[in-house]
């Protein structure tokens, strides 16, 4: 059993697929021509979103940042208020000690001032990267896609491709399996039918299928 033969249809009367007219192709070309615009137009948004988002988050660390430094100097102001005034009290209590003063003092009395911590932590912002662009070539262009097309499916038996001059080129599937006929070429020898057929895939069902012998029905007599 041959697996492709020229001048020849199977019969295959599945699912069809058909080069389209000219107006029809321009229509494709036009909406393919605006999906890769509108790509274009929503990647460039992206990008400039997170472009913005990124220069906000920036000015808000900084922000933040300052602040923080305009905190800290106001903390330390204080604790150098606050240890002039105990330097000054100290030095009164040495001249005019009282008794509770002149007492020593069980452990050492020490400002501590909390000071705040920087937080150097960022955002991480993911770059939302656009699907590409791709164009599947569709089973009536050749031959080879049109198997390819049979192949892929996994309830194809046969295929048979049709490239007649002036005429759209087709690509049929067969969800079971024929021999056909024979259907002479063109003119000029131009083949115009060529059908293939799944050898290993129908010879797999036979074998699945194969007749076991004749079961006759059980029929009782009335």
């Amino acid at each position: 059993m041959t697996d492709l033969r020229e001048n020849w249809d199977n019969l295959s009367h599945g699912p069809t697929f058909t080069e389209p007219n000219e107006d029809e192709k321009k229509a494709a070309r036009e909406k393919l021509e605006a999906e890769r615009k509108k790509q274009e137009e929503d990647k460039r948004k992206k990008e400039e979103k997170a472009k913005a988002d990124a220069e906000e988050a920036k000015a808000k660390q900084e922000g933040e940042s300052a602040q923080k430094t305009e905190n800290a100097k106001e903390e330390d102001k204080k604790a150098s208020e606050r240890k002039g005034e105990d330097f000054h009290q100290q030095r009164q209590d040495r001249q005019n000690p009282t008794e509770e003063q002149s007492k020593p003092k069980d452990e050492d009395q020490r400002v501590k001032g909390d000071l705040p911590k920087e937080n150097n932590s960022t955002d991480e912002k993911k770059q939302l990267q656009p699907r590409a662009w791709t164009t599947s070539p569709s089973p009536w262009e050749s031959l080879s896609l049109c198997r390819a097309e049979c192949e892929r499916d996994a309830s194809c038996f046969q295929y048979v491709y049709i490239e007649q001059p002036n005429s759209p080129k087709q690509c049929k599937l067969g969800k079971s399996f024929r021999l056909g006929k024979y259907l002479p070429p063109g003119k000029d020898g131009h083949v115009i039918w060529t059908s293939g057929w799944m050898v290993e895939r129908i010879r797999k069902w036979t074998k699945e299928h194969a007749c076991k012998g004749i079961e006759w029905p059980d029929i009782k007599a009335a």
